[in-house]
Parts: C-alpha cells; sequence; structure tokens
C-alpha cells in the first residue's frame, strides 16, 4: 500500500463524513424520529473517525521520520499538541454550547477547512522537499565537462 494513498483516502473519508454532518445538521425535519437523529450524528461521525484513524497516525509517521534519535521526545511533543488541539476545541465547543447540534456541526466545518489548508500545504512542503534532494543531488554530481 502506499502510505500517500491511504493518507488520501482518510482524508477524503474525513472530509465525506464531515459534509454529511454539515449537511445532516441542516436538516429541519419537524417531528423527527430519534433514531434519525442517531444516525444523522453517528453515521457521519464514524465516517469522520475511520478516516481520522488512517490519517493521523500515517501523519505522525511522517513527521517523526526526521527525529529517529529524538523518537521518544518527539513523540511526546506531537502527543502534548494535538491533546491541546482537542482541548482546545472541547472548550470552543462548550462556549458555543446550545441545544441544536448546528453549533458543533459548523465548528467542525471550520476546522474541517482549516484541514484542508495545511493537508494541502503539507503535501506541497513534501514535494517541495523532494525537489530540494533531487537538486542537491544533481549539484553533487560531476559534469560530463568536468572530464569525467
Amino acid at each position: 500500500f502506499n502510505i500517500y494513498k491511504i493518507q488520501k483516502f482518510g482524508f477524503a473519508l474525513s472530509v465525506i463524513g464531515g459534509i454529511l454532518f454539515l449537511a445532516s445538521s441542516r436538516l429541519n425535519i419537524q417531528e423527527v424520529d430519534v433514531n434519525f437523529v442517531a444516525l444523522s450524528v453517528f453515521v457521519p461521525m464514524s465516517i469522520h473517525m475511520t478516516g481520522h484513524a488512517l490519517v493521523v497516525p500515517m501523519l505522525l509517521r511522517n513527521a517523526l521520520e526526521n527525529y529517529r534519535k529524538v523518537n521518544g521526545a518527539a513523540g511526546a511533543i506531537f502527543g502534548a499538541v494535538y491533546t491541546m488541539m482537542s482541548a482546545v476545541s472541547s472548550f470552543v465547543i462548550s462556549i458555543f454550547h446550545s441545544d441544536a447540534i448546528n453549533t458543533y456541526a459548523y465548528l467542525f466545518a471550520g476546522l474541517m477547512l482549516i484541514s484542508i489548508v495545511l493537508f494541502y500545504k503539507s503535501m506541497q512542503w513534501k514535494e517541495e522537499q523532494k525537489r530540494n534532494i533531487f537538486s542537491e543531488h544533481e549539484a553533487d554530481l560531476p559534469l560530463a565537462s568536468d572530464g569525467v
């Protein structure tokens, strides 16, 4: 399996789950069955969490790739940042708490947009790193005009 394909697939699942959640929160149906409401939250969140479970371990693996000597410390720092981001998200949810699910869906959509931007920026950064590595190796190679 290609790691980048798994990341993209997981990210797509996460985005699809978020969009479904946002769409289901916008349904304004009167006298809705409790089971329908539960499923309209559970199914999109399950799709999102499946994508999330595919993406996060791969991202951490790639992020820690250059820190093999201090893998434990780097993993602890990433874990702390991840926990802080979760805590801030929970705090924002508690500030805007209401009886409707819409507020949570809007927050989720905002976080999803931020994730999309960061995902594509990280992919661009990775490609740029590859180009720089190849250009450095080309600079080290002798030229045909050097008499080799």
